[in-house]
Formats: structure tokens, sequence, C-alpha cells
């Protein structure tokens, strides 16, 4: 049986490379790659599940206090600049001129 062939480059007398024939470069990279995604995939949804198992397992009237509770301590998602009034006018305070 032969050895693999190999080639070698050589750029600018500077770098050099050197690769076997009939071996794929970038499926070691993209296997390492797929893992770590797989792994973490998984660790977020065992993470998932537990979360879920832990706040089903709480009596649901504490889980719907929290939710109003969460609900009433939001920040509103837009603020006004002070020096700009409400855009929409007072019409039940400011009765109409005529």
């Amino acid at each position: 049986m032969f050895p693999p062939l190999e080639t070698q480059w050589v750029i600018d007398a500077e770098i050099r490379a050197r690769t076997r024939e009939d071996t794929d470069l970038l499926t070691p990279f993209l296997a390492r790659a797929l893992d770590h995604a797989w792994t973490t995939h998984l660790r977020a949804h065992d993470d998932a599940l537990r979360t879920a198992t832990t706040e089903a397992a709480r009596p649901r009237h504490d889980r719907i206090i929290e939710q109003r509770q969460q609900i009433h301590t939001r920040r509103p998602l837009t603020r006004r600049h002070p020096k700009y009034p409400d855009p929409t006018p007072d019409h039940y305070n400011n009765p109409p001129p005529f």
C-alpha cells in the first residue's frame, strides 16, 4: 500500500503549507463547531425543562401573583421628553372656544 500523497506550497519563500490528498480539511473544524452548538442546545434545553418543572411545582396562586407584580413594575416602553407635550389632546379639560 502506498502512503498518501502530499502537496507542498511555498509562497514568497516565507509561507509553507503541506496537505495530504484525499483529506477533507474543513470537516474537523465543522464537526467541532456542530458538536459545540449541539452541546449548547442540549444544555439550554435542559435548563428550560428544569425551569418549567420548577414553575409547575409552585402553587398556581403564587405564580399569578408574581406575574401581576412583574406587569405592574414594568417601565413604560416609551418616554416623553418634558419639553414636548403629549400628542394626544385633552378634550375633556379644555372645552372648545365656541
